[in-house]
């Protein structure tokens, strides 16, 4: 029997699971939240900034606020610290999840020629409730999902997984990025921002530049900056 928890419900911004008669629940997708990200507004913020909303969201969807809080606060880190304005990071695309499927799953071949239907109505269903917009095949029996404006994706992976017996894993790509890295973290004191440039690992590296910013609330960025060789 395959069971969908509740959690995953709650995580697409659900009401609940029902029974489906087949031995298995039905995720409830509801509406929409309002203040969210949709296609419109993508273009708006940069690719650092979208990156980073996914991955601090706490829903499926990206709130607005979260957004362009961040957008505003990285255009104030490159006005105020030139070394930081041209600090590229290699983006991970927060709008493709990575759909690996079983061998059985009836739809794989219309995924792999790019037809996006796959017949299956809770699966298509989520797909169209997320924005789902493209298909193509990445390797072996796993698929890329396109949508329209970029998501939650650590969130939304067990949500479609949850829609098909078919599909194995649903998953983001950002496991796989290598290079410099942009991470954020935010308490009630601070908004901080850690720009890091060398690799990560000890063997083989020459040098470990970290430059640390911090908002204070109501206040602007400050600089800590630290090279470990």
């Amino acid at each position: 029997m395959r069971v969908i928890a509740l959690a995953l419900a709650a995580m697409a911004g659900c009401g609940g699971a029902t029974s489906t008669g087949s031995g298995r629940e039905r995720v409830e997708l509801g509406k929409i939240p309002e203040g969210v990200l949709m296609r419109e507004q993508q273009p708006r913020f940069s690719p650092e900034t979208l990156m980073l909303a996914s991955r601090e969201s706490a829903e499926i969807w990206i709130p607005l606020a979260l957004l362009s809080e961040i957008e505003a606060d990285l255009v104030a880190i490159r006005k105020t610290y030139p070394q930081l304005a041209a600090f590229e990071v290699p983006i991970f695309m927060p709008d493709m999840l990575l759909v690996t499927l079983k061998p059985d799953a009836p739809f794989a071949d219309a995924w792999k020629a790019g037809r996006l239907e796959s017949g299956e109505a809770e699966l298509d269903a989520a797909l169209r409730h997320f924005n789902a917009v493209s298909v193509r095949r990445s390797y072996s029996t796993t698929v890329e999902v396109h949508f329209a404006q970029s998501l939650n994706l650590e969130r939304l992976g067990p949500v479609i997984e949850a829609t098909s017996p078919t599909i194995e894993m649903a998953f983001g790509s950002s496991n796989a990025i290598m290079g410099p890295e942009l991470h954020r973290s935010k308490a009630a004191d601070a908004r901080t921002y850690t720009f890091i440039a060398g690799c990560g690992v000890p063997d083989g590296c020459t040098d470990r530049h970290t430059w640390i910013v911090r908002f204070a609330p109501g206040g602007g960025p400050t600089m800590r900056e630290t090279i470990t060789p």
